[in-house]
């Protein structure tokens, strides 16, 4: 299930763009479970517990303003969840500066939610796949969801999954951008580690769902933990909403 947050304090206007998201999903069979919020200061309150897929956003809404709230998910996710919905067209020039998925005029609403919404979805509900070569010349491609972890060890890669275990070619470094990007945890600089596969986190290392342990570095069991809590609450939204 997508979540998603709708952020308008005209109710007439918030109640629209409820209706366009929920028609979209409901044609494409997906489930979404959709939030309202009426002031800027009530999703203030939850951005930072509650991780949202989508988030449209007015930008004028009195004291804190759809830009303060979005400075605040840049923060969290690059700005890439975020659709500004505004008359105020101007300030189209002003948002680039978050980064933001799209920019809908309100004056154009059916038409340009319509295709913002359409594109995340295209977007997000790929199957993310990674090309391997391995050491016999064959080239493997893996969804990312069935990696459980990957490591180095003496200048070859293993690429750990339910089947098998994959010697592959290649530097770790390679696939780094998965722990910023992904649902990937490098608690070790031998290691990159799927957090669906993660059973629990103790201070000093990472017991995965198949009982093989991963190491955390010294400094990093903060980091790891803040990752996978976030990770698991973006998790159990998405299934109990």
């Amino acid at each position: 299930m997508f979540t998603i947050a709708v952020c308008d304090d005209d109710m007439q206007e918030r109640m629209q763009e409820v209706q366009i998201v929920k028609n979209i999903f409901s044609q494409k069979e997906l489930e979404a479970g959709i939030e309202e919020f009426q002031t800027g200061q009530h999703f203030l309150d939850v951005l930072h517990r509650v991780p949202y897929d989508i988030v449209l956003l007015d930008i004028q809404m009195g004291e804190v303003s759809g830009f303060m709230l979005a400075e605040e998910l840049y923060k969290i996710t690059g700005g890439e969840n975020i659709i500004f919905v505004s008359s105020m067209e101007n300030l189209v020039f002003e948002s680039i500066h978050f980064r933001p998925f799209r920019f809908v005029r309100k004056s154009h609403l059916e038409e340009e939610l319509t295709e913002a919404v359409e594109s995340w979805i295209q977007q997000n509900t790929k199957t993310e796949c990674l090309e391997f070569d391995e050491t016999g010349g064959v080239t493997t491609i893996l969804p990312q969801q069935e990696i459980i972890y990957i490591e180095v060890q003496s200048h070859h890669l293993y690429v750990h999954t339910q089947k098998e275990v994959l010697k592959v070619r290649g530097k770790i470094s390679d696939f780094a951008y998965l722990a910023e990007t992904g649902d990937f945890l490098c608690p070790h600089y031998s290691y990159l580690c799927n957090m669906r596969y993660i059973y629990e986190i103790q201070r000093d290392k990472i017991v995965m769902s198949n009982n093989e342990v991963i190491r955390i570095s010294r400094g990093k069991f903060e980091m790891c933990k803040a990752r996978y809590l976030r990770y698991i609450r973006k998790m159990g939204n998405s299934m109990y909403r």
